[in-house]
């Protein structure tokens, strides 16, 4: 019931329907309209549709419940670039709107909204009907991370870069992050470990091995550290 709730939601926000207008679609219909939606070139339209003041409240609501299957799609599709830069501005403020409504708030489990936000980066840009490894999760956790990092920082204020953060050290409390620089024929590469602080199981062991085999540095969740 949840799931189907949601379905008619994620319509109703990025058509600008009424629930009940949604309702009156067919169920294939609606599974359409919502596979539609969510595609790359709608960004700037669904982006407007989440900023918009007079939908916030209906916006949240909706955001809030999504699975993170759902929410990885979402997001995905608002960072694809767009050639105008006020559709990128958009999406910015509707990604930061995202992460803004998923924090935890007095009313929640704190932990399940977190892992609301690792799981949805756990899955963004794989195919969520493979089994992965806790090394590869994390390792997507934090590229999908720097992934909508590069983007704020890209397309959007320095207010919104430290939102961002501000966000992040509730979100990504669990993770962290480390970088490697290593200069090559002149050239400076930078390569990224992520894992989950306080792990119990084997993978961790490879991690750590890699952390003391090179002079990995543990970064901040932070924009400015990119």
């Amino acid at each position: 019931m949840i799931f189907i709730f949601e379905q008619f939601l994620t319509v109703a926000i990025a058509l600008d329907l009424t629930l009940g207008e949604v309702m009156l679609l067919p169920m294939a219909g609606i599974n359409s309209y919502k596979r539609e939606t969510l595609k790359d070139e709608y960004a700037p339209f669904l982006a407007k549709q989440i900023s918009r003041t007079d939908k916030r409240e209906e916006a949240q609501k909706w955001i809030r419940m999504l699975p993170p299957e759902t929410l990885e799609k979402l997001l995905s599709c608002l960072l694809k670039r767009q050639s105008e830069r006020s559709d990128n501005e958009q999406q910015v403020r509707a990604i930061l709107n995202i992460m803004q409504w998923i924090q935890p708030i007095s009313s929640d489990d704190p932990e399940a909204k977190c892992r609301q936000f690792e799981e949805t980066l756990f899955q963004m840009n794989t195919n969520i009907k493979t089994k992965q490894s806790a090394l590869a999760q994390w390792n997507n956790f934090g590229q999908n991370w720097l992934k909508i990092a590069r983007f704020i920082k890209d397309y959007g204020s320095i207010e919104q870069s430290g939102k961002f953060n501000r966000i992040n050290n509730i979100l990504c409390k669990n993770m962290e992050l480390q970088k490697y620089s290593n200069h090559i024929l002149g050239i400076n590469k930078i390569s990224y470990i992520c894992y989950q602080i306080n792990s119990n199981i084997d993978s961790i062991n490879e991690v750590k091995k890699s952390l003391s085999s090179m002079d990995y540095k543990k970064m901040n969740w932070d924009i400015y550290e990119l």
